[in-house]
Parts: structure tokens; sequence; C-alpha cells
């Protein structure tokens, strides 16, 4: 007969099962059941999301759905099409090497702080698994960091503007779908890096 203490002392060493450790991502970062299942698939995006979340103590709250988002859509979506036969990494040991969780926070933090968009942090991950590099190097590299100047804005904005008052009529005659067209004249100007959101 196997004791009640046998048991519990049996059930005490047993690994986090992965159905616990997606109720503790739930639980303790709020992360969507769905997201907790997701990163609970593959030991590999398990470990490597619990490591960065250690990396990330206090802030770890804040990062861990965009964390999340990342290991789940970009770095699974890269592994499921990337084969390793182009001499790119493969597999999640070959993308978690070159995405360490301290590359992986400072790049969900360049959006967090809005340095970089969420479209352009797609592309610094494509560079940190390319160029085995830091996001905030290539971030600067590439002269991507995002303008969030309001006066830097202002001004584009009063320019562009000036320059389509035809567009300005529209709008104020109730054309609001012109907002569009005014954000993107505006980003053109900008090459790109100023804040939309501004």
């Amino acid at each position: 007969d196997l004791t009640d203490e046998f048991i519990e002392g049996v059930r005490a060493k047993l690994p986090e099962l992965p159905h616990e450790k997606a109720a503790r991502y739930a639980e303790a970062y709020g992360l969507s059941a769905y997201d907790a299942r997701h990163l609970v698939e593959h030991r590999a995006t398990a470990a490597f999301f619990d490591e960065a979340m250690a990396q990330a103590a206090g802030d770890a709250a804040r990062l861990a759905k965009p964390l999340a988002n990342l290991v789940i859509n970009d770095a699974t979506g890269y592994v499921n099409t990337h084969d390793g036969s182009d001499g790119a990494p493969s597999g999640f040991d070959g993308v978690f090497a070159r995405l360490t969780p301290a590359r992986a926070l400072e790049l969900v933090g360049l959006v967090a702080e809005d340095a970089i968009s969420s479209k352009q942090a797609k592309e610094v991950f494509a560079a940190v698994i390319a160029d085995d590099a830091d996001p905030a190097a290539i971030v600067e590299a590439r002269g991507m960091r995002q303008v969030s100047d309001t006066g830097a804005i202002e001004a584009v904005v009063d320019e562009v503007l000036a320059a389509n008052p035809d567009k300005v009529e529209q709008y104020r005659g109730g054309k609001t779908g012109l907002i569009g067209f005014f954000v993107g004249q505006c980003m053109k100007a900008m090459k790109g890096q100023g804040n939309p959101k501004v």
C-alpha cells in the first residue's frame, strides 16, 4: 500500500505540469487562457517566457502580454516558416539563441515606450534573428526611432494642412475619413518616424 505521505512526497517532486503553468501565467500576469495555453505548448517557449519574466522583475506584469505576443506570433511564426535550409537559425533553440530573454524584453520595451511602432518591431525582430544584434542597436543603426516630440510633429502637421487646403475643407465639411490621409502625409514627410498616435 502506498501511504498518503509517500504520494504527497512524489507529487512535491514533480515538475510544474503544462496546465498548472498556464494557470499560473493567467493568474500572475493576467494573460488570456489562449495566450497561456500557447506559451506552454512547447517546453522551449515556456522556459523562455519564464526566464524573461524573471529578468523583467518589477516590469513583468506590464511586459507580460507584449512578450507573450512576441513569443506566440513572431517567434513561433518564424520557427514555422524557417527550416534552416538558408543558413538562418531554425527551431526554437536557434531563434532563442539570438532572441535572448534580455533582447526580447528590450524589444517589447521599445514599443511600450513608443520609441518604435509595433509594425517596426516586426522588422527589428527579423533583424535580431538575421544579424544576431541587440534591438536598440538595430533601431539606432536604421534610424527607426519614432519622433514623439509634439513641437516637431505639429510643425509637420501645419505644413501638411497648408499644402492641402481642399482636403482640409472637405474634412471640415464632414469627410472625417480624411484623417487617414493627413496622418499618412505626415508620416511620409517624417519618413515614417513620426509617432502616429501623437
